[in-house]
């Protein structure tokens, strides 16, 4: 990403097991780090991670983890109620996180 994507922003939407494969390869964690993350912190569900470059010390450094948007998650749960009622059924995965206000690319 350092190479292609130099001063560019860029979103990645996963599963929570590619989310820990990102810090692992981001923050150079051994395999016992790794289990202990896993083990010890839960990936959210509709969930944030993001790093930002530190120029200071030349690399991407986490600013935070498996944070999430109350606000689109009470959006998208009220949306998600009102269709259900209108429905009658259940709704997919992905249509609920685009009504959380996620964009896939």
């Amino acid at each position: 990403m350092t190479r292609d994507y130099r001063k560019k922003s860029v979103l990645v939407v996963c599963h929570s097991v590619i989310v820990l494969i990102f810090r692992r390869l981001l923050e150079r964690w051994n395999e016992e780090e790794y289990l202990k993350i896993d083990r010890e912190q839960d990936v959210l569900n509709c969930s944030m991670t993001a790093y930002r470059f530190d120029s200071k010390k030349g690399k991407l450094i986490l600013d935070y983890y498996t944070r999430f948007s109350l606000r689109r998650l009470e959006e998208g749960t009220r949306l998600r109620a009102r269709k259900r009622k209108e429905k009658g059924n259940r709704i997919s995965t992905g249509r609920r996180l685009r009504e959380c206000g996620y964009l896939f690319v």
